[in-house]
């Protein structure tokens, strides 16, 4: 069977979950919003902006369903393929990343 490329391309999906990102190097972790998740990486919403090929890390915790207090925490390490700027103010920028490696860790909730 042949592939085409658009017929590789990872089914992406429409999940809005907060994120945190960080440059390699930095030590301040950056806020996000994911927009949509594939296998191979994630698009997001952000106030800053980084370099294409910039190395990242990203975490983020997928619930099991809405509103649960257990989930599954993605700690990604992947770089920046795209990023868009906003031109309007106030409005936030987005980035692409691709996935180049994870781990998948069993999340219990914030602890009160």
């Amino acid at each position: 069977m042949t592939w085409s490329r658009e017929s590789r391309r990872a089914e992406r999906y429409l999940i809005e979950v907060p994120l945190r990102y960080r440059i390699f190097g930095e030590a301040d972790w950056r806020k996000g919003t994911t927009a949509n998740i594939s296998a191979s990486g994630v698009f997001f919403q952000c106030e800053e902006t980084a370099e294409r090929d910039m190395r990242v890390e990203i975490n983020f915790v997928l619930p099991i369903r809405p509103n649960h207090k257990k989930g599954i925490e993605v700690v990604c390490r992947g770089a920046i393929v795209r990023s868009e700027s906003s031109t309007e103010m106030g409005s936030p920028s987005a980035l692409a990343a691709k996935i180049l490696k994870y781990r998948l860790l069993p999340w219990e909730g914030p602890q009160t």
